[in-house]
């Protein structure tokens, strides 16, 4: 991807979940949730509240090449992985 595109993750409506993202390269933890969805609900950190909207899937616009990395996407109750999304931005 370029910096500055968007990044559409698809999601299952029926089952809440929370989006977690893993920055590549980065050192000691990394991993942290940026969004939950449940239902038509969105909540997302607040770095991620103006860029974050929900459609098909969720999208997060405007990229930087900081934000390069994994994306996973797990179900909030049995914390099984539903998704994951690799992106390099540059």
């Amino acid at each position: 991807m370029k910096p500055g595109e968007a990044l559409v993750l698809k999601l299952d409506l029926s089952v809440p979940v929370e989006v977690i993202y893993n920055r590549t390269g980065a050192a000691g933890p990394s991993s942290v949730q940026i969004c939950t969805v449940d239902g038509g609900s969105l909540q997302c950190k607040p770095d991620y509240t103006q860029r974050s909207s929900l459609l098909s899937g969720l999208e997060l616009r405007g990229l930087t090449e900081s934000e390069g990395g994994v994306y996973t996407v797990r179900d909030i109750r049995t914390k099984e992985v539903v998704h994951t999304c690799t992106v390099t931005v540059q």
